[in-house]
């Protein structure tokens, strides 16, 4: 005589006991996830506790320009900081913003080299409208 089929829900191992589950590799599997995220997590925090600083050179000068059209906190300061990188003459990691006064500040490694109307064709390019362009004394407010 032929065994019966299992019905859908039966499980296909006759040797699991009652109550434990069919499926030991699944909740194996989920561990093993976690931990990789984990790794992931961690590895990515140290990396960046300790990227390398930029050298700020001694004749650095900060500038700040008044922005029209900064309107959210999140994607406005992220589009401004894309326009001002492209730059040759911006300290990276050195951008900054504030959508509440409507103001983008940076460093340049020179003011020499600062040329108002690139900074300006840049961020109008990314939609902003270019207000007044101050450059001062680095540690200067």
């Amino acid at each position: 005589m032929e065994a019966p089929l299992n019905p859908p829900n039966a499980f296909a191992f006759a040797d699991v006991p009652p109550g434990a589950s069919p499926q030991p590799r699944r909740s194996a599997r989920v561990w093993v996830v976690a931990g990789v995220i984990v790794v992931i997590f961690v590895t990515s925090g140290v990396l960046w506790a300790t990227r390398t600083q930029p050298e700020v050179p001694a004749t650095a000068a900060k500038v700040t320009i008044e922005v029209q059209g900064m309107h959210c906190p999140i994607q406005c300061p992220a589009r401004a900081r894309v326009a001002i990188e492209s730059l040759s003459f911006v300290v990276p990691d050195s951008i900054g913003a504030n959508t509440e006064q409507g103001r983008v500040w940076f460093l340049v490694t020179d003011p020499a080299l600062l040329d108002r109307a690139l900074v300006q064709a840049a961020l109008e390019k990314r939609g902003f409208k270019v207000g007044e362009i101050v450059l001062s004394p680095r540690g200067a407010e």
